[in-house]
């Protein structure tokens, strides 16, 4: 399969078009906007750190806890933790949330990590029985989108929601999420500013008086017992905390994180891996879109790493290379992937 020099999108990939040096467009699309704009991106950028350090310091010790981390197990979110503590000096309750599809390994660093940074920590979520049932829905059904797109809204607007109100219940002042910079998509030569979510606490809501909440939006049957999770006093809405992404300000450096991870001893070097720290629900989406779309869900994200020289591309290039082989020979994950099916109650040409 031919791929772009520069950032390893392949040709499957929609609208994509390479020139004589099999540079594709999406590459030169970006680094005309990038030379036109990176003085303006660095001011904004700039600005945005300030924003973060003064937002920061006047929430600093007001309660018990400073502020709530949605910690996953990977890399990301357990470097935001030990920046949190030992950089910002605050005092941080970090929250995961079990579908019942976590990887060990993600469990594991979680384990570790809190430990090792003495950071108190919650495990909270609507339960296991939901999301097979969200997963089982969502799974059958086919849209253009990749699995991806149509599974992963839904499960991180459960996360939200529940350190919406994990926050309510310990009037914490703020949330704080690990999304990466490489985790919005590039519409329009735009980078909209992302460090807050939301500005107004109004945002939220319509979302939180159940006008999608549940199953106009997950479109699931739920038990009593889970549409009571989705339910909370509307006092408590005094409390509501904006959430927080601090990698749209902050120097986003995958190596530099990962010695320091490392170094710290938060995450083993063997446990770093993406396929290895991420929902096992991913491998299945992973296999799924591509096997039905030819190219990876994550093929967009990871072009912007390579861009930005933050990954090798002759490693991910022999990485990708063998997926696709795996994959396509049906050997990828081929146990897990077989057990979350049968969990599931989906079928291998479902």
């Amino acid at each position: 399969m031919e791929r772009c020099q520069r950032c390893l999108l392949p040709e499957t990939f929609p609208g994509i078009r390479y020139d004589q040096q099999q540079i594709c467009n999406y590459c030169e699309k970006w680094h005309k906007y990038y030379d036109r704009s990176k003085d303006r991106l660095e001011r904004e950028r700039n600005r945005d750190l300030n924003r973060l350090d003064k937002f920061i310091k006047k929430r600093r010790g007001r309660k018990k806890y400073d502020c709530l981390l949605c910690l996953s197990g990977g890399k990301d979110s357990t470097y935001l933790l030990y920046l949190l503590k030992e950089g910002y000096g605050l005092n941080v309750l970090a929250y995961s949330c079990d579908t019942g599809f976590l990887s060990p390994t993600a469990k594991k660093n979680i384990q570790r990590t809190v430990t090792k940074l003495q950071a108190d920590h919650i495990w909270k979520s609507p339960g296991s029985a939901f999301y097979e049932k969200l997963y089982s829905t969502w799974l059958s059904h086919r849209t253009k989108a990749t699995t991806v797109q149509t599974v992963c809204p839904k499960c991180i607007l459960v996360t939200m929601f529940t350190a919406a109100k994990i926050a309510m219940e310990y009037c914490i002042p703020f949330v704080v999420l690990g999304l990466s910079p490489y985790q919005t998509r590039f519409l329009k030569h735009r980078i909209p500013s992302l460090l807050f979510f939301p500005d107004r606490k109004l945002f939220l809501f319509p979302m939180l008086m159940l006008k999608w909440f549940p199953e106009q939006y997950f479109k699931i049957p739920l038990t009593e017992e889970e549409r009571s999770y989705f339910n909370f006093p509307l006092r408590a809405l005094r409390h509501l905390a904006p959430f927080v992404r601090p990698f749209s300000a902050l120097e986003y450096d995958i190596k530099k994180q990962n010695r320091i991870i490392i170094e710290q001893d938060l995450i083993s070097v063997d446990d770093l891996n993406p396929l290895h720290t991420n929902c096992l629900i991913n491998l299945l989406m992973l296999y799924i879109d591509v096997k039905r779309l030819k190219y990876s869900p994550y093929a967009w994200e990871f072009s912007r790493m390579f861009r930005d020289n933050q990954l090798d591309r002759q490693e991910w290039s022999l990485l990708e290379d063998q997926l696709e082989k795996s994959i396509g020979a049906g050997t990828f994950e081929k146990d897990v992937i077989d057990t979350i099916q049968h969990k599931l109650g989906l079928t291998p040409d479902y």
